[in-house]
C-alpha cells in the first residue's frame, strides 16, 4: 500500500526486512517479496539493486510456473530499462512477455506491460504505437474492471493525443471512460487518490467534456444543414435532369415532325400572297391616314421577289437597307409586313433563314457537314449562337438534335 501511495522509502524498508529475515518465510513468499523489492527499487532510482535481483530472479523457462516467474521478471527488466531509458531495449523485454500474457489471459499482467510498453513507444515520440497499448489497456479493463492507479496517465495520454488530432468524438468518448475509471479508483483506491498527483481534476473534465458535447451538437447541427442542402440540390438536379430528358424527348420529337414534313413537301410557312388588298388589309399611316393600294402592291410584289431569289441570306440586311432597295421608306416596309406578314422585320427575315436552313441540311449532305459557324455565315448570320438561338425559336427543336435526326434517317 506505501508503494501504491508514494511512500517507496518505507516499503523498500519493510521488504527489505522480510527478504533478509526467510526462515518463516515459503519459497512463493521470497520469490513475490523479491520482484516487489525489484520494483520498489526502480521507485526510488536505485537501479543496481534492482538489476541484481531482476537478473536472479530470470532464469530459461522449463515448466508452466518458471515461465510465469520469467515473464514477471522480464516485466521488471523492461521497467528497469524504461527508468534507465533505454527505451529500444524496453520494448523488445516488453513485447516478448506482452505476448505471453495476452495468450494466458494474465489481464493484470499484461495491463502493467503495456503500460510500460506505451510509455517506452513514447519517449521514442511513436504516439500510434504508444496509443494502441493504452487503448487495449482500456479494453481489458471494460472485461475486467480490474483497475490501478496508473491508469490515469494512459487515459489522459489519450485524452491529449485524441485532442491535438482534433477527433472530438473519440476525446469526448475517453473523457467518460477516465471519469468512469476515476470514480472507481477514489472507491477502490479512497488513501491512494488522495496522494497521487492528478493531471487532471474531475471538474476540469467536465467543464472539457460539456464544451466538446456543446462544439458535436453544433457541428452536427451545421452537418444536418448540409446534408439537407445537398438533399435540395440533389432533388433540384434530379428534376431539372427529368426536365431536361423531357425537353430532349420533346425536341426530338419535333425534329422528327420536321424532317418529315421537309421530305414529303418544299417546306415553307410563308403565305403565298396575290397583289391584291382588300378594305381590311389597309395599313394606316400616322401623316397620310393610309397607305395607297399601289404602295402596299409595289412592296408587296418587292418582298416577293426577295423571298424568290434568296436575297434573304445576304449578310447585313436591315429594314433601311432593304427599304431603299424596294425604293421606298422604313417605316412603310414595316408596316407592310407587321400587316400582312404578321410578325416584326426582324422575325420575319430570321423566319426566311430558318425554314430555307431545314430544307437544305436534309438535301445537301456537304453543307449539312460544315461548321456550323460556316453555316450561319451562309445563311447570314453573323455568328452560330445568334443562328442556333433563331432556329429554336422557330422550330422547337435545337439544331444538334435535328442534325443528329437526320444523321439517324439517313443511316
Amino acid at each position: 500500500m506505501n508503494g501504491y501511495i508514494g511512500k517507496h522509502e518505507e516499503t523498500v524498508k519493510v521488504l527489505e526486512y522480510y527478504y533478509t529475515h526467510q526462515d518463516f518465510l515459503t519459497e512463493q513468499d521470497i520469490e513475490h517479496i523479491q520482484i516487489s523489492l525489484a520494483d520498489a527499487y526502480l521507485d526510488i532510482h536505485k537501479y543496481e539493486e534492482a538489476l541484481k535481483l531482476i537478473q536472479n530472479g530470470i532464469k530459461l523457462p522449463s515448466k508452466n510456473n518458471e515461465e510465469l516467474k520469467y515473464n514477471r521478471y522480464l516485466i521488471l527488466l523492461g521497467r528497469y530499462n524504461l527508468k534507465i531509458k533505454q527505451y529500444s531495449r524496453a520494448i523488445k523485454n516488453l513485447e516478448n512477455c506482452k505476448r505471453y500474457f495476452l495468450k494466458n489471459n494474465l489481464d493484470f499482467d499484461a495491463s502493467y506491460t503495456m503500460l510500460y510498453l506505451g510509455q517506452s513507444y513514447a519517449e521514442l515520440q511513436n504516439r500510434e504505437k504508444a496509443i494502441e497499448n493504452f487503448i487495449k489497456i482500456d479494453s481489458i479493463i471494460q472485461k475486467t474492471n480490474n483497475t490501478f492507479p496508473e491508469l490515469r496517465y494512459t487515459y489522459t495520454y489519450i485524452i491529449d493525443y485524441y485532442r491535438e488530432k482534433k477527433d472530438k468524438e473519440k476525446q469526448l468518448y475517453y473523457i467518460d471512460r477516465f471519469l468512469t475509471v476515476d470514480e472507481t479508483l477514489n472507491t477502490q483506491f479512497k488513501y491512494i487518490s488522495r496522494e497521487l498527483p492528478r493531471k487532471y481534476d474531475t471538474p476540469k473534465l467536465l467543464l472539457e467534456k460539456e464544451e466538446i458535447i456543446s462544439k458535436l451538437k453544433k457541428r452536427r447541427y451545421l452537418s444536418y444543414i448540409m446534408i439537407g442542402m445537398l438533399c435540395s440540390i440533389v432533388i433540384i438536379l434530379t428534376f431539372l435532369f427529368i426536365k431536361a430528358k423531357r425537353k430532349e424527348k420533346e425536341y426530338k420529337k419535333n425534329a422528327q415532325d420536321l424532317i418529315k414534313d421537309v421530305s414529303h413537301k418544299s417546306y415553307s410557312s410563308e403565305k403565298t400572297f396575290e397583289i391584291e388588298v382588300t378594305a381590311d388589309q389597309v395599313v394606316f399611316d400616322p401623316e397620310k391616314n393610309k397607305l395607297s393600294d399601289d404602295i402596299v402592291k409595289n412592296i408587296l410584289q418587292g418582298l416577293k421577289i426577295f423571298e424568290e431569289k434568296e436575297q434573304y441570306l445576304k449578310n447585313g440586311i436591315t429594314l433601311i437597307s432593304l427599304a431603299k432597295k424596294l425604293k421606298t421608306n422604313s417605316t412603310y416596309l414595316s408596316q407592310v409586313v407587321n400587316t400582312y406578314k404578321e410578325k416584326t422585320f426582324a422575325s420575319y427575315l430570321s423566319d426566311l433563314r430558318i425554314d430555307y436552313s431545314l430544307i437544305r441540311l436534309i438535301n445537301d449532305k456537304t453543307f449539312r457537314s460544315y461548321k456550323l459557324s460556316v453555316i450561319a455565315e451562309e445563311l447570314g448570320y453573323n455568328n452560330e449562337q445568334a443562328f442556333s438561338k433563331a432556329f429554336k425559336r422557330r422550330t422547337g427543336t435545337t439544331l444538334s438534335i435535328y442534325l443528329k435526326e437526320i444523321e439517324a434517317n439517313s443511316n
